[in-house]
């Protein structure tokens, strides 16, 4: 089970796994297309880029973290937002994370491109989770990855976005449940 880029990670691994009796569970990921901000194209330089990431983490990363987490949680209280974004900005805030976020996204669209082409040779089976809302998710990407995918199965889940485990944990949890038996 992957979610965002450990999503991506699991159809890596469904692509080139010699194991087809391994079934997958995708949680709204980038599968195809992947675009990475200005700041983390900077943040990737060579050279200037580790003082960016520690300029930053003084001085924009705590605003850009709570700006993008806040619209990405669409139903949850505003509390367990305020919660959640707390909790991310001690984590993604450092220096070395967001140095390692921005190298991370410069490569990533690359990474999709090389495995995608590769999607309708999976022979797993894999269960693909997303939100209707496909401003805030990966929907488009999930949809056509279904298309491509023969063993696979969309489920399209109302009133979430990207969060969708966080958002709908006892859903998830049921979805994940029927997998195992």
């Amino acid at each position: 089970m992957g979610h965002s880029y450990g999503g991506s990670v699991a159809a890596f691994m469904a692509v080139n796994s010699e194991l087809k009796d391994i079934e997958y569970v995708i949680i709204d990921s980038p599968l195809y297309k992947y675009q990475p901000s200005k700041i983390y194209k900077l943040v990737a330089t060579p050279i200037f880029g580790k003082g960016i990431a520690l300029f930053s983490s003084y001085t924009i990363a705590n605003n850009q973290i709570k700006n993008g987490v806040t619209y990405l949680f669409k139903f949850l209280e505003k509390e367990k937002i305020n919660k959640l974004v707390k909790e991310r900005q001690i984590i993604w805030s450092q220096p070395k994370v967001i140095y390692s976020k921005s190298k991370e996204s410069i490569n990533y669209l690359d990474d999709l491109n090389s495995i995608s082409k590769k999607y309708k040779n999976i022979n797993s089976k894999i269960t693909i989770i997303t939100g209707k809302d496909s401003i805030s998710t990966f929907k488009n990407d999930c949809e056509k990855f279904n298309l491509e995918v023969p063993n696979s199965e969309l489920i399209i889940l109302e009133n979430t976005g990207h969060y969708i485990q966080l958002e709908k944990p006892l859903t998830i949890i049921e979805i994940l449940k029927e997998r195992m038996k």
